[in-house]
């Protein structure tokens, strides 16, 4: 199946996703194989190409390009560490007029009217009030999974934080943040895992409740799935489970 501008537009307008809106997208460059009317070496391009053009200027677009260099104990060059979390991530790092946060482990880049504050969110903690995380849950915004699985959705750990779960704690990483020619030392804290469990996300609990509240729209394009949810959505219910059973997002629910 071909997937032209007007399904992707089509299939944005299915799940609520507006011009104007503010979003993180996850995605998986599977979804450009179905352009096969177009050269393959450019069919992720034309894919950003499509995203980028349906969104007005008075849209964001932002999609994480984690890099965890400080937890590698590596540097983190804004301009030129790879994200370390796929094909479509790193291509739309790439893509002309898309620029980068200064964030250490979890950086996102992209483009838009609100984006700019993104791109100067809080470095020194990954989750917390001033993060790209929090600026997104502030902006009421839209997380969509385009073709990747709800597990991918990274908000959930600035829940986690926010709640105060037991199965994390915070940890201190460091080492310089290089921009240009700038090489500054930075201290960032970062909500890691506890390894006595299995604390690894399991959000299936809140993936079924969203849906059985109408808050999780889903469509295909193609093969691959689509899915989108207000942040504020996501965060309410995930909060509600979680005063259930602290342990209701992971694989060991307790």
């Amino acid at each position: 199946m071909n997937v032209d501008r007007i399904s992707i537009a089509n299939c944005f307008k299915s799940i609520g996703i507006f011009p104007y809106d503010t979003v993180m997208i996850h995605g998986d460059a599977g979804v450009a194989t179905q352009l096969t009317h177009i050269d393959r070496n450019q069919r992720l391009q034309e894919l950003i190409s499509q995203i980028i053009d349906y969104f007005t200027p008075e849209g964001t677009i932002v999609v994480p390009t984690f890099s965890y260099s400080f937890t590698k104990n590596e540097d983190y060059d804004v301009n030129n560490s790879p994200s370390d979390i796929g094909r479509f991530s790193e291509t739309f790092r790439k893509y002309p007029l898309v620029s980068r946060s200064n964030h250490p482990i979890f950086s996102v880049a992209g483009l838009g009217k609100n984006f700019e504050k993104f791109k100067k969110s809080r470095v020194d903690d990954c989750f917390g009030e001033g993060t790209a995380f929090d600026l997104l849950y502030k902006m009421k915004g839209k997380i969509i999974c385009l073709g990747c699985d709800f597990e991918k959705i990274t908000f959930i750990h600035y829940v986690e934080q926010y709640f105060g779960v037991p199965y994390r704690y915070m940890k201190n990483f460091n080492g310089f943040v290089i921009q240009n020619e700038a090489k500054i030392k930075l201290v960032t804290s970062y909500y890691v895992r506890k390894l006595d469990i299995n604390s690894v996300s399991d959000l299936i609990l809140l993936k079924k409740e969203l849906i059985n509240q109408g808050k999780l729209l889903t469509t295909n394009i193609g093969k691959f799935s689509v899915l989108a949810t207000k942040t504020d959505d996501f965060f309410n219910y995930a909060i509600q489970l979680m005063k259930s059973n602290k342990f209701a997002l992971i694989k060991d629910k307790i």
